[in-house]
């Protein structure tokens, strides 16, 4: 039965849907040194020379990069050197705690499932194949934390099982389906602390939002809307008949609901002199009531000179919490008073989590914020999309 499962694990290059996910672990880092410990249950090393070694909890591999190839230790003991190494769960049970060589502590990091290492463009690549509501459980608890209403739970547990589906190709070129950062969703390790979040996920199996033509939505959330969620085109340029704005009274006394920051007035003329909606010799002599900014309600530009800058490309630039924040000037410095945390599209959540204190539950939620979208059973979901 083992070695029948191995075949078929090592058979498939792309696992699809209700099988296992392929996610990149520690996307983006230069890893030259890897130390991973079994944490539960029983594992087998398979290496491309045939050999297969079993592992029991406690034994710890070493992972060193060598050139193209990894030097792999097993309790400080040298097995050799090979250009990949694969470690399968062999009853799907099975833990390893993950520590990167030359990292700040804490740099301990627990996945379940299986593990792909190898050497990509002089790094260590770690690829990590979860089985689909094991990630999503593991998701919701890096995204939400331990203390959110069931309610609430189930929502995050649609719209990441949705998500995750819904992106299964974009980082196929780098050998993987989804990375471990929010550039795809925040994956740091198995739920090992939230288990109504794991209740959550069961109690949501499998199920996905679609919109009226049975495809998988983009299911958009971000922290705080801040009052007001914003159309997918004007954040965009992609419309989306469900992701249209939303009048949210529910996160206005929350966390993230407003933000400021100050910076020099010189350094935003000199910005705006550098992105071309500021003449520095025709303004030299302008008063401070041309750098006044106040949109009076979410926008998509900033406009100055009859010259337009999209609010995005400000976010990004200056690492601000949302594109919605209005601008005063007081002698020498400007002061941006903002409203909300992130992009502003689709859930807020803290607005979601705040019904869900309510008393809503988890379809009024997402009636509140997608429109025109329905539950659906992501097997079925196959005979609908290509993947």
């Amino acid at each position: 039965m083992r070695s029948v499962f191995l075949l078929l694990f090592f058979c498939l290059p792309a696992l699809s849907y209700a099988d296992l996910v392929r996610v990149g672990l520690f996307s983006g880092m230069s890893l030259t040194g890897v130390e991973a410990m079994v944490a539960e249950g029983n594992y087998s090393l398979v290496l491309p020379n045939g050999r297969r070694e079993e592992l029991k909890v406690g034994t710890v591999l070493t992972f060193s990069l060598r050139g193209t190839s990894i030097q792999l230790k097993r309790n400080s003991k040298t097995v050799g050197q090979f250009n990949q190494a694969r470690l399968v769960s062999l009853l799907n049970d099975g833990a390893l705690r993950i520590n990167l060589a030359g990292q700040p502590e804490p740099n301990q990091f627990t996945y379940g499932g299986h593990f792909e290492f190898s050497v990509v463009k002089s790094r260590i690549r770690i690829v990590n194949l979860a089985d689909l509501e094991s990630y999503v459980a593991a998701v919701v608890e890096s995204e939400i934390g331990a203390n959110s209403a069931p309610e609430f739970l189930k929502v995050q547990s649609v719209l990441c099982r949705t998500y995750c589906l819904n992106h299964l190709d974009r980082h196929a070129a780098e050998g993987f389906q989804l990375c471990d950062r929010v550039h795809c969703q925040a994956y740091k390790g198995k739920s090992r602390f939230n288990k109504l979040a794991e209740e959550a996920v069961e109690a949501t199996r499998n199920k996905v939002l679609v919109d009226t033509k049975n495809r998988l939505i983009i299911a958009a959330y971000h922290s705080n809307c801040g009052g007001q969620t914003v159309s997918a085109e004007s954040v965009w340029s992609q419309p989306a008949s469900y992701l249209e704005p939303v009048a949210d009274t529910f996160c206005l006394n929350e966390r993230h609901a407003a933000w400021n920051m100050i910076m020099s007035l010189e350094n935003w003329k000199s910005y705006l002199e550098e992105k071309g909606l500021l003449d520095p010799h025709a303004d030299s002599l302008a008063g401070d009531s041309l750098f006044e900014y106040h949109p009076g309600g979410r926008s998509v530009y900033f406009s100055l000179n009859e010259k337009q800058l999209p609010l995005k490309t400000i976010r990004e630039n200056w690492k601000l919490n949302s594109t919605w924040f209005d601008i005063g000037v007081s002698r020498d410095s400007v002061q941006f008073t903002g409203r909300g945390f992130g992009h502003g599209i689709g859930l807020c959540q803290e607005g979601a989590m705040k019904m869900a204190d309510y008393g809503k539950t988890f379809s009024e939620i997402i009636d509140f914020y997608f429109r025109d979208v329905r539950l659906a059973d992501a097997d079925a979901l196959k005979l609908w999309n290509k993947q």
